[in-house]
């Protein structure tokens, strides 16, 4: 990505712009998930015996990304209560 100098209303900030079609397409997170999923159906579609082992690691590192979102939750949570406890006590 290439920055680029923005004015404002007075203001000025440097964004970060895309400089291609494809940086384009995967500029935030969910656009690179849904092109990615379209990506991984059609290789499930047209090549099964490459895409499955794709899907495999895939997944696993999805439920991984799950696990480790819900260990996160868990431990702000935990943290969260204790300073609770401390300030009642």
């Amino acid at each position: 990505m290439k920055k680029e100098t923005v004015t404002t209303n007075g203001h000025t900030e440097v964004k970060k712009v895309p400089t291609s079609k494809f940086e384009y397409l995967l500029n935030c997170y969910w656009c690179a998930g849904v092109w990615s999923a379209i990506f991984i159906a059609l290789g499930y579609l047209f090549i099964p015996t490459v895409a499955k082992p794709l899907i495999f690691i895939f997944s696993i590192a999805g439920a991984q990304a799950m696990l480790e979102t819900f260990v996160g939750v868990g431990t702000k949570l935990i943290d969260f209560l204790s300073e609770a406890k401390k300030r009642i006590e």
